[in-house]
């Protein structure tokens, strides 16, 4: 490490200056104390920049982690325009058929759900949700999966059915279960 050299002129009210270069002790004059002191918190300041910077890049690269590690986070990086899928799987390829036969009604829900990690991922059960006209969910449901993990980029196929839907669902949602 390079020395640096500080000049204190007239602080002390002493004639003439001193100096004071780094590692060396000033005993007699205070003043070039807390200049030694200001110099080494100078050059924290970068470091300290540097250190946020990479934190808040490392958060926002790992956010599904640092969202199971903090729940509330997810609010704060959904705001920032980074939303968080805290499952690494996604739900694709949804169609909802409405089935009658033998004087009965069904609601058949099928598609896809995919693994988005490099490694095997626990894959969690589906809740789906009938929704009316008004935007109010009519009726609520867990559905189990046949398995229970995917492996990396892993596709698994799932087909829902229910018997006698409550008239007036316009729309199902289709989500991860708790």
């Amino acid at each position: 490490m390079a020395n640096v050299s500080i000049s204190v002129s007239n602080l002390s009210g002493a004639d003439g200056g001193a100096s004071l270069r780094s590692g060396a002790r000033s005993k007699g004059n205070p003043a070039a104390r807390v200049l030694s002191a200001d110099g080494r918190g100078r050059k924290a300041i970068p470091l300290f920049i540097i250190l946020g910077l990479s934190l808040t890049g490392m958060a926002i690269s790992k956010r599904a982690q640092v969202v199971n590690a903090i729940p509330g986070s997810a609010r704060l990086f959904a705001a920032l325009g980074l939303p968080v899928n805290i499952y690494q799987a996604e739900i694709q390829n949804v169609r909802a058929l409405l089935e009658s036969g033998a004087g009965t009604n069904g609601l058949s829900v099928q598609g896809e759900i995919r693994n988005l990690l490099k490694s095997s991922n626990k894959i969690h059960d589906l809740q789906l949700s009938l929704v009316g006209k008004d935007g109010i969910e009519a009726y609520t449901w867990v559905a189990q999966l046949p398995e229970k993990s995917l492996k990396p980029h892993e596709t698994l196929s799932f087909r829902v059915t229910l018997e006698s839907p409550p008239p007036g669902a316009q729309n199902v949602v289709v989500r991860f279960a708790k």
